[in-house]
């Protein structure tokens, strides 16, 4: 797994943190499904493969 670190301008991390809220998750695994989101639509534009679970509603698996 990699980790990073960069920094958040306080009203994107504010927002995060209502969103993580709602989700009832963590603002980590909040950062992490974004992440994951967002290269899943980058990658199924390019047709470098299919997303195979909604990374917005979904947990992602502890395993990975």
């Amino acid at each position: 797994m990699k980790t990073f670190e960069i920094e958040i301008p306080d009203e994107i991390y504010n927002r995060a943190i209502k969103h993580a809220e709602m989700m009832n998750i963590t603002f980590d695994e909040f950062c992490c499904l974004s992440v994951e989101y967002f290269f899943a639509q980058e990658f199924g534009k390019k047709g470098y493969g299919k997303q195979k679970r909604n990374p917005i509603t979904e947990k992602p698996s502890q395993t990975n």
